[in-house]
């Protein structure tokens, strides 16, 4: 994590990308930043995966030294055997454990124990003995050779996208403990849970996190979405003391939430790491899918670190057009791509129990800026079923936590309304879709639902069926959807099924 004093390095990107580039044409073969932590230092290792123990073998050793599955002869031999996340998940650092992975979650052959052993064949760590090697022994047989193409699991990595079973069940007692909850809350603080505020940070008092806590006290907040201004003059340990203060007064735990896309969307790395994090889309052009599944790693690695617990991400959004306002938060303009891509997002984030958010719902296209307009969509349904979609599809199939639906009016769905406030959007992904998770609005302040009165958006947004609503004025609009249940305009038994949705959400990444 970054000093304040280093946070200026994180502005040096596009630099060091110039440079990187002016190298790759005079025959380098890597980029530096591409290389692992330890043992990347010497070029040899390319050659091999890794030194003698660093993290050789798995994951990290055949692709974060461009090496195919299979490439590494030094193999795992001591240190991390099995992987980057055999020892993430095993809380290790590379050259923590003795032997492999065997002993520390995996079976004999196969990265087991790893990341790309348990987790992408769904077993438990030591669930199941691979045919194929041994862990630490030294034939790099542990890892990526062990499991061939199969190790990267879906969509640009080998297998199908769509395979998944959604939305990932919770258990009876889980369940009961919701509903007990539910019965016991004011009305205030159900309607409370469905707000997504604004931090009231470092723009409302500088000095001290009370303002966010008297937004809980008050309010009773689901959570918070911070942004730059709320990390750009704080070092961690501040920062964290100030998280760590506002969810120590809240009774139930908060969702604290960024927008870390990476390009220009970043709200955290420019100030807490050596480098922002790269688009998607260029990750995956200048340093290929190590770098691209690299920087998933440790954007939930980074964010976890700080107690956020949510991002609002991945953009599921199509683009190959350069003069689209999406174009550089895009991962591509093919749907198949960018499904391939979404499902692995979705599976590495449900991994580290860090909340994602599929955006923006049902497709952005090439439709204008809706935070300083109004956005109006002529396409029509098939071309949303043949390509925008399908991105969502694959991430809701991977058990995607939430939706954010976004501002622009598509007129062959809702011609009237902005997608965020319109039933028939919402009906679209939750019958059509089958999408069982927690819807989430744009922030409601955004200039393409400005037409709308604060009060009577919010009230709209949870008529139309979302259950999360991005606000910065909360106070004003928290009390508007109180009015709107006392009115008979919302019924309690709708606020209820958003409710419970969300605390199962909490309960699904392990914060309840």
């Amino acid at each position: 994590m970054m000093s304040k004093s280093n946070r200026s390095a994180g502005r040096l990107w596009p630099v060091v990308f110039l440079l990187s580039m002016a190298l790759l044409l005079n025959g380098c073969s890597a980029l530096p930043f591409l290389k692992g932590d330890e043992g990347s230092a010497q070029e040899e290792s390319a050659q091999t995966g890794s030194e003698d123990g660093t993290d050789k073998g798995g994951y990290a050793g055949a692709n974060y030294y461009d090496n195919e599955p299979g490439e590494s002869s030094e193999g795992a031999q001591g240190g991390d055997q099995g992987g980057y996340a055999g020892a993430y998940y095993n809380e290790n650092q590379p050259d923590e454990t003795e032997g492999g992975a065997e002993g520390t979650g995996s079976e004999e052959g196969g990265d087991q124990g790893g990341h790309a052993g348990s987790y992408y064949y769904q077993n438990e760590p030591g669930e199941e003995e691979s045919s194929d090697g041994e862990s630490g022994d030294g034939e790099g047989q542990s890892g990526a050779e062990a499991s061939g193409e199969e190790v990267y699991g879906y969509g640009l990595f080998g297998g199908n996208p769509y395979e998944g079973g959604g939305l990932k069940p919770i258990s009876e007692a889980d369940d009961q403990r919701i509903r007990e909850m539910i019965s016991e809350m004011t009305l205030e603080e159900k309607v409370g849970q469905m707000f997504l505020a604004r931090f009231p940070g470092a723009d409302v008092d500088t000095a001290s996190p009370y303002p966010a806590i008297d937004a809980v006290n008050t309010y009773h907040v689901g959570g918070f979405v911070l942004f730059a201004v709320d990390f750009n003059v704080y070092d961690d340990t501040v920062m964290l003391d100030k998280i760590d203060a506002v969810q120590a007064a809240s009774p139930i735990p908060l969702m604290m939430a960024v927008d870390e896309e990476g390009g220009y969307v970043n709200r955290v790395s420019p100030y807490f790491r050596d480098m922002e994090f790269l688009s998607p889309r260029n990750a995956l052009a200048w340093g290929g899918e190590g770098t691209l599944i690299s920087e998933i790693y440790e954007r939930c690695e980074l964010l976890g670190d700080l107690r956020l617990n949510m991002n609002l991400y991945p953009v599921c959004d199509l683009s190959d057009d350069p003069a689209d306002f999406i174009y550089d938060r895009a991962f591509s303009g093919d749907p198949d791509t960018t499904a391939d891509y979404i499902a692995e997002v979705v599976k590495l984030m449900s991994g580290y129990k860090m909340a994602c958010s599929l955006k923006h719902f049902p497709g952005y296209g090439n439709n204008v800026d809706t935070h300083t307009g109004v956005a109006f969509d002529e396409r029509s349904r098939e071309h949303f079923f043949e390509y925008d979609l399908k991105p969502f599809e694959a991430g809701i199939a991977q058990g995607a936590q939430t939706v954010m639906v976004s501002h622009n009016i598509v007129s062959c769905f809702d011609p009237d309304y902005p997608a965020s406030i319109s039933p028939a959007v919402h009906e679209l992904l939750r019958d059509e879709l089958g999408f069982e998770g927690v819807i989430v609005t744009d922030d409601l302040g955004m200039e393409g639902v400005k037409q709308y009165s604060d009060a009577d958006v919010a009230v709209q947004a949870v008529l139309a069926g979302n259950d999360m609503l991005i606000s910065t004025d909360y106070e004003v609009q928290m009390p508007a959807v109180m009015a709107a249940v006392q009115e008979g305009i919302i019924s309690e038994e709708r606020i209820e099924e958003s409710v419970y949705r969300i605390l199962r959400m909490k309960v699904s990444i392990g914060i309840l």
